[in-house]
């Protein structure tokens, strides 16, 4: 005969049940992992408000918002990898001399592509900078950092932004996307990632093809950061490239770079090719000419520009190269 548990005991042991199970027991840590990272993170971020370029932190019910002293604003979550903004909480900046200069550079009624969105930093900057007048194409693949993006965007009304949930690549098509659990850089090659990973399918989509189906204007500027992806991307826009003649800034790490199967010289060689010259911005916020060859690469960001552009942007046209160093990227 089945005996029967009374329905106050059949509760309690359910609850109990559940207290124990491995499961729960992981989400428990996990929530009091993220609460802790929240209040130290908070904490560490409210120490830092009013230096570097962070003007103050506002925390408001249920979330926080980092304002910065040109005026833009992001929201700020240390217990979400998505949102921690990369090294603002840790020193206050972020590619400070990049920023300033692609801030004196775009002028109003200028169009962007930026490459790799991540949380906003430079779509946002952009937005700001070329006004109502212009607009910016902001690519993003992976799901929740497009959300988080346009959220951001949101926030500082950048209504000339259009945020495109695909990746850039050599041709239209699907390419597998891998995203570490640690950091927010996607790839589309699986990097040496420390921790696990997630891998997903995205669309990918030269940009030349979204540029004549669209019927876009004059592209100014091209950014990109996409982890070693940057030469597909200038396959998949020659067109555009030859046409337009855009200033780029292109990040270039061997590390990435050979994942894809080149070194960082072939991504400088084929813009040569193209009549386009080379320099990265020195912590002055002035362009030093390099040409990619060199034994070790000055910076992992580079400014490329067209040649008949080169007298305007870096005086002298010599190659009067500064001693080089290599930046680590945090």
């Amino acid at each position: 005969m089945k005996r029967l548990i009374p329905k106050p005991l059949h509760r309690e042991l359910v609850r109990w049940r559940e207290r124990l199970s491995p499961a729960r027991r992981k989400a428990r840590r996990e929530l009091a992992r993220a609460e802790a990272a929240r209040v130290d993170g908070v904490a560490a971020l409210v120490a830092m408000a009013g230096r570097g370029d962070v003007r103050e932190l506002i925390v408001r019910e249920g979330e926080a918002e980092l304002v910065l002293h040109d005026g833009r604003r992001f929201r700020y979550n240390p217990g979400d990898r998505l949102e921690r903004l990369y090294s603002l909480p840790i020193t206050g900046e972020f590619e400070r001399k990049e920023t300033e200069w692609v801030r004196r550079w775009l002028k109003p009624g200028m169009h962007c592509v930026d490459a790799g969105g991540s949380f906003g930093w430079y779509a946002v900057l952009m937005s700001q900078a070329v006004g109502n007048a212009g607009g910016v194409r902001v690519f993003e693949p992976i799901p929740r950092t497009a959300g988080v993006l346009e959220g951001n965007l949101k926030r500082n009304a950048c209504g000339n932004a259009v945020v495109h949930r695909v990746a850039l690549a050599e041709a239209d098509g699907q390419m597998d996307l891998y995203v570490p659990d640690i950091g927010v850089s996607g790839s589309l090659r699986l990097h040496d990632y420390d921790d696990a990973y997630e891998v997903f399918s995205c669309p990918v989509r030269a940009l030349d093809s979204m540029a004549d189906e669209g019927k876009w204007p004059k592209i100014d500027f091209i950014k990109a950061d996409i982890e070693g992806a940057e030469f597909a991307l200038l396959r998949g826009a020659e067109r555009v490239i030859r046409r337009d003649r855009p200033l780029m800034m292109l990040e270039a790490q061997a590390s990435s770079t050979r994942l894809f199967g080149y070194e960082p010289s072939a991504l400088f060689a084929w813009l040569e090719g193209v009549g386009y010259g080379a320099a990265w911005v020195s912590m002055a916020g002035e362009l030093v000419a390099c040409t990619g060859r060199e034994d070790t690469l000055p910076d992992y960001n580079f400014i490329f520009f067209p040649e008949e552009l080169r007298s305007s942007l870096i005086p002298g046209r010599g190659l009067a190269m500064s001693v080089p160093r290599l930046l680590v990227k945090i």
